[in-house]
């Protein structure tokens, strides 16, 4: 497992709306499993495995850099009004980037956990049309979905010239 090493950075200029599927919010890192923050963490939760963000543009956006083997990471998480995450997403810091493929299984696999054995978790198929929080999405190319509806949980891995992996609460699309 790729070690991550904390380094305290400026924030990116603004935060991107993610295409297609991977959608509609700010978002996420990874580092070991045991650290791993979830939906549902506050920022002091967070916080405190993570460290302090290296950049807060308001109260409902914090923003983590990291070094992830070759390549700076984003790790931004977005909040609801009770300061719980809704959205988190982790992605190189520099356009164009690679996400290394290792952190992001290291990330898949600890927001997957918070799923345990449950019998609605699935893997829609590329062009598999899917509905999460009253919205309509399609599996695209390059991208590996994982949803649990009934958890309130959709997770992204877009893996393309823009990768980024986006892990979402229902509240993230309302």
């Amino acid at each position: 497992s790729l070690r991550l090493r904390v380094k305290i950075l400026r924030p990116p200029s603004s935060f991107r709306r993610l295409p297609a599927i991977a959608l509609a919010t700010a978002g996420l890192l990874c580092a070991a499993t045991a650290a791993q923050a979830f939906l549902g963490d506050t920022l002091a939760q967070i916080t405190k495995h993570r460290g302090k963000p290296a950049g807060q543009p308001d109260k409902t956006k914090a923003v983590w850099l990291f070094e992830g083997g070759d390549e700076q990471v984003v790790y931004a998480v977005k909040f609801d009004a009770a300061g719980k995450s809704v959205a988190e997403t982790l992605k190189p810091a520099r356009t164009g980037s690679p996400l290394h493929p290792e952190i992001a299984r290291d990330f898949i696999k600890g927001q997957r956990a918070i799923l345990g054995e449950s019998k609605t978790t699935r893997e829609p198929a590329l062009g598999e049309t899917f509905t999460f929080a009253g919205q309509t999405f399609s599996v695209a190319k390059d991208e590996y979905v994982v949803l649990d509806e009934p958890k309130g949980f959709l997770l992204v891995y877009v893996r393309g010239s823009l990768p980024s992996v986006t892990v979402l609460a229902p509240a993230a699309l309302q």
